[in-house]
């Protein structure tokens, strides 16, 4: 009876698998049919900055019919959206989520006019009414606005990177980035004296810059509420420069 018992279970196993690959099978094919289908209606989640019309605009095509790998793909050019995927449902409902990108940098003109965000990765947002965004102002950057492509500034690309990395005490500390020829010049909130601090960047190596500045800032300016620092300069490996007096 055990010998029988045993090649029983043996002789059940490859139709316990064939049940699995079955179910794999149905599964991916399902999948393949749910993304390849065309939908008639459109339904957006996850918008915040980017305007629904300019979205729908994008998903929708001249037929009215929408296959969810390529809606998904031309959401992607909008210059809000980070990512995006798209599943049409048996309903002919084709849902779409987003993911916007997250501002560091808010580029002004010579008016003081914002003109558009710049996001970790260097892309560029235009400004919406909804825009309200506390990260820091940046001057004198000639490079246009471009929807779909990353701007090319070395110096402002890297300056962005790191700036998705500071901790939020440091980011409170960060008005104004101004470009200039002798490198990149930050001006700071007000400072405990009452007026904000110049500081200087260089062109290069931000993060450990922004990290020397807020312990400078942390250790010499807001334990020291009477002294007033008109500039710290970071410019110089290992060393930093100060121009100071005393209220």
């Amino acid at each position: 009876m055990k010998g029988n018992s045993k090649h029983h279970k043996r002789g059940a196993r490859p139709v316990s698998i064939a049940v699995v690959v079955m179910l794999v099978g149905g599964a991916a094919y399902s999948f393949h049919w749910m993304q390849h289908r065309t939908c008639t209606q459109l339904n957006i989640r996850g918008m915040s900055q980017a305007d629904s019309a300019s979205i729908a605009r994008l998903a929708m095509p001249t037929d009215l019919t929408m296959e969810a790998a390529i809606v998904a793909d031309r959401v992607r050019r909008h210059p809000w959206v980070r990512w995006s995927t798209a599943t049409c449902y048996p309903s002919s409902v084709l849902h779409v989520r987003i993911e916007e990108r997250a501002p560091v940098l808010l580029v002004v003109d010579e008016t003081g006019r914002g003109t558009h965000f710049i996001d970790p990765a260097g892309f560029m947002m235009p400004v919406t009414a909804r825009s309200t965004f506390d990260v820091p102002i940046l001057r004198n950057l000639s490079e246009p606005y471009h929807p779909v492509k990353p701007l090319e500034h070395p110096a402002v690309r890297s300056l962005a990177q790191d700036l998705a990395q500071v901790d939020a005490g440091t980011e409170r500390l960060l008005s104004e980035f101004i470009l200039t020829p002798k490198g990149l010049k930050l001006y700071t909130a007000p400072a405990p004296a009452g007026a904000p601090v110049e500081v200087w960047l260089g062109h290069q190596g931000f993060a450990s810059r922004l990290q020397w500045f807020r312990s400078f800032w942390d250790q010499h300016v807001a334990a020291h509420p009477t002294q007033t620092f008109h500039m710290i300069d970071l410019r110089f490996e290992g060393q930093i420069v100060t121009r100071e007096g005393s209220t």
